[in-house]
């Protein structure tokens, strides 16, 4: 996540510009932003030179800096949201989880699509963008049954090439059982 470089002290000199574009919801007690807001719903503001989310600058004015490696979540789930009471700071792992999107169902999922519980024994995981973790029980149990299939195709091929095979020794033996009883049968006359 890109580090902003927002003082608290700069934060605050901007609150007073941008609290008249924020409506309160009675209902929900979100304070909505009515500025520009990015492709995914989130507030966006102008601050210093630089472009940044609503929300993480009224919460850096309210309670100060965001600490490295931490992001601040909608409690409200409401991304246009910026009162500070329904804002959080958590890890990115903890936002992720929270959510409703396929990411947060992964992590929350505690067995796999087969029923095996993801332990530290049983668990394995996997880099690159298919990545993630995958099941130990389930790992085997495909790889034994691609081991049986390939084995089954194998020897089918084993008795083909034999059946072909045993016809071509069959053949040069006739061949030559036939050249012998020719070779006896004109010997005799």
């Amino acid at each position: 996540m890109k580090r902003i470089s927002l003082t608290q002290d700069e934060a605050k000199d901007a609150m007073q510009r941008l609290l008249a574009r924020v409506r309160i919801d009675e209902q929900t007690g979100c304070h909505e932003w009515l500025g520009a807001k990015t492709d995914k719903g989130y507030g966006s503001v102008r601050v210093c030179g630089q472009t940044l989310p609503a929300h993480r600058v009224f919460f850096i004015a309210a309670k100060g800096e965001i600490p490295q490696g931490l992001c601040v979540d909608h409690l409200c789930r409401n991304r246009a949201c910026c009162n500070i009471s329904h804002l959080e700071i958590v890890t990115v792992r903890e936002n992720s989880a929270r959510g409703i999107g396929r990411a947060a169902h992964a992590i929350r999922t505690d067995t796999c699509k087969r029923g095996h519980a993801f332990t530290d024994e049983n668990t394995y995981w996997v880099a690159g963008p298919r990545g993630g973790r995958r099941c130990r029980a389930c790992n085997r149990a495909s790889a034994n049954y691609r081991r049986k299939r390939d084995n089954v195709q194998m020897r089918e091929r084993e008795r083909e090439l034999w059946a072909a095979n045993r016809e071509a020794i069959n053949a040069r033996r006739r061949a030559r059982y036939t050249v012998k009883v020719s070779l006896d049968l004109g010997g005799g006359a």
